[in-house]
């Protein structure tokens, strides 16, 4: 004999699966569970309203081929046809549930990486180097000790800068204008701003067959790990949306040179698949705060929330991108399925 507590167990998982069975096979028909009992309601209340009018206007004759033809056959070919759509759900919800489970276990794996990572980049951050690399000495800078035409630091490598330092004389501006020589040091010491860059793609099936196929790969990779509700397939990319609102999180898009339109000043980004990591706004704040590390492994090329483009047509949200192949494509996806969590 089996013991109560796995009889009320077994008996327990099976009324959940009816509920939400019944409830799957609702919304199969209706948008909401809301709109699902609106709709059954009003369909009732058609019923009720056609019937009084055939017995109001009617003999007993009519009002009982009324009540054959027009409700009885209707309201069981309805019935009918929701049963067998909840029969199908009944069947498939344990697989349905079976692969959220595993989905949560996943993305819960994933954010413990991602929470091991971060606390490892806190206690051992990485130095930045790039600045190290500029601080030459003047026997680096001028090893022959020539005289220089200008007294500037020898720490200021830049290249516009070391051309500023070179090129500037007395003569360039105007003596006493102040206007003149903002107008030239602005001139000398602009930067390319790589933050006002954008991408508007072109049609997924223009870019080549195998780029195609590695971001339809990784795609289907991170709906296999949040489900099919967040991410989003497009005429030119791929969305994840937030789990929280309709927000894009993470998108996955495909460049290739002369394909697609680029605007203001594009990095020299290599072609191919594209992991891309939304990075400003609230949601932003809420991935590389809380659920991402600052800076993403070496598989992911480092990337940081401070390098980033932006995809047609919402220019104005700005995502951190990395590079995908074969070979980090189930890390890529599970960065992205922890973005899904914001």
């Amino acid at each position: 004999m089996p013991e109560w507590s796995t009889i009320l167990e077994t008996s327990h998982y099976w009324r959940e699966v009816v509920t939400r069975s019944f409830w799957d096979s609702l919304l199969f028909f209706f948008e909401t569970r809301l709109g699902a009992w609106k709709g059954i309601g009003i369909v009732l209340l058609g019923m009720c309203v056609t019937t009084l009018i055939v017995w109001i206007a009617c003999n007993r004759e009519a009002l009982t081929e009324h009540l054959k033809s027009n409700i009885a056959i209707v309201l069981a070919g309805g019935v009918c046809t929701w049963l067998l759509v909840f029969f199908c759900f009944v069947i498939t919800e344990p697989f349905i549930a079976h692969q959220e489970v595993a989905s949560r276990s996943s993305i819960s794996v994933a954010r413990q990486s991602a929470e091991l990572q971060k606390e490892e980049a806190t206690k051992h951050p990485v130095r930045n180097t790039v600045q190290e690399r500029c601080k030459l000495t003047a026997e680096q800078i001028n090893p022959a000790r020539l005289p220089q035409s200008c007294p500037g630091s020898p720490l200021l490598c830049n290249s516009t800068v070391r051309w500023f330092l070179t090129h500037f004389r007395t003569g360039d501006y105007k003596r006493g204008s102040r206007t003149n020589k903002e107008k030239l040091m602005a001139t000398a010491l602009r930067m390319p701003d790589y933050g006002n860059s954008s991408y508007q793609t072109a049609p997924l099936q223009d870019y080549s067959q195998e780029f195609q196929a590695l971001a339809r790969r990784l795609f289907q990779r991170v709906g296999e790990i949040v489900g099919t509700q967040q991410p989003k397939e497009y005429r030119g990319s791929y969305s994840i949306l937030a789990s929280s609102s309709s927000a894009t999180a993470a998108k996955i898009i495909v460049y290739e040179s002369g394909k697609g339109k680029t605007n203001g000043n594009w990095p020299d980004l290599q072609e191919g698949v594209c992991a891309l990591m939304r990075a400003n706004d609230e949601i932003g704040d809420r991935i590389w705060g809380e659920l991402l590390p600052p800076r993403l492994p070496a598989e992911l090329e480092h990337t940081t929330r401070e390098r980033t483009i932006g995809v047609a047509p919402a220019h104005s949200e700005k995502f951190a991108y990395a590079r995908v192949t074969d070979d980090n494509l189930e890390l890529a996806a599970r960065y992205l399925a922890i973005c899904a969590l914001a």
